[in-house]
């Protein structure tokens, strides 16, 4: 297999690792984007953004960026109306 191909197929399997823990993001795609350029295969086989596994740097990111989580009403409140956030603030205090 030439370095190309190898290279390709890297690429593919970090991608495709990105891809399975990315469910629930908004857009799978983004988070391929922010992560792989990061991401490394080692001897076994085991793939890791910055030292961490793919499962940690996703909940890392999500973490960063919470508007890229899939139903992040409670994580973006942005997403809300301004009513739901009004409501949602008193809830928080204490209040109805």
């Amino acid at each position: 297999m030439s370095e190309e191909q190898t290279n390709t197929e890297q690429s593919n399997q970090i991608h495709l690792a990105i891809l399975q823990e990315s469910a629930d993001t908004v857009d799978p795609s983004i988070m391929v984007k922010l992560l792989s350029s990061d991401a490394v295969i080692d001897a076994d086989g085991n793939i890791s953004v910055n030292g961490n596994d793919i499962k940690s740097a996703v909940a890392d990111l999500l973490k960063d960026k919470p508007f890229l989580a899939k139903n992040t009403v409670v994580n973006n409140p942005a997403r809300l109306s301004a009513v739901e956030r009004i409501n949602m603030a008193r809830k928080q205090q204490g209040g109805k």
